[in-house]
């Protein structure tokens, strides 16, 4: 399992998230000279809220210190409430003809979705061009206001 927070600018933000394609080896390594990389091992029954939830916690713990804005009571569930949130592929993550671009999605997710029901999901969540890098499935995630890209990856 990898977390991958991308940088983007203030103009990029403001759109949906764009999937990452090219050059990932080299926009992987400057992820983590910023300590925006982790590696996790994790079975496949993981349910995704513990998994966003451990990335929260390491991103905090970073010597980078990230922080996320504080917790407001709000009369929804846990899972609803994440400090990152699920995003999908926009279209099956077909490529957009007009700028070549694949889009992301906030989406919700089940208390009890887990890695498994990401992985057997090509048409939001695992296409195998885009969302597996090697052994790895790519779960893209997005602060929950913000939408600024964050990839989980699971070793498959």
């Amino acid at each position: 399992m990898q977390l991958r927070r991308p940088l983007f600018s203030l103009q990029e933000t403001s759109s949906d998230p764009i999937a990452y394609r090219f050059l990932r080896d080299s926009w992987n390594a400057q992820l983590e000279s910023y300590h925006l990389l982790y590696l996790y091992e994790l079975p496949v029954d993981t349910r995704v809220t513990a998994l966003i939830q451990r990335a929260v916690s390491d991103m905090e713990a970073s010597p980078f210190n990230y922080r996320f804005k504080s917790d407001t009571p709000r009369p929804y569930l846990s899972h609803e409430t994440l400090h990152l949130q699920l995003l999908e592929l926009v279209n099956r993550g077909v490529v957009r003809s007009n700028d070549g671009q694949i889009r992301l999605r906030r989406a919700a997710h089940r208390e009890n979705q887990t890695i498994s029901d990401l992985a057997n999901d090509r048409n939001r969540f695992a296409n195998p061009t885009i969302c597996i890098e090697g052994n790895r499935l790519v779960v893209n995630t997005s602060e929950s206001l913000e939408m600024i890209p964050v990839k989980l990856q699971h070793l498959m």
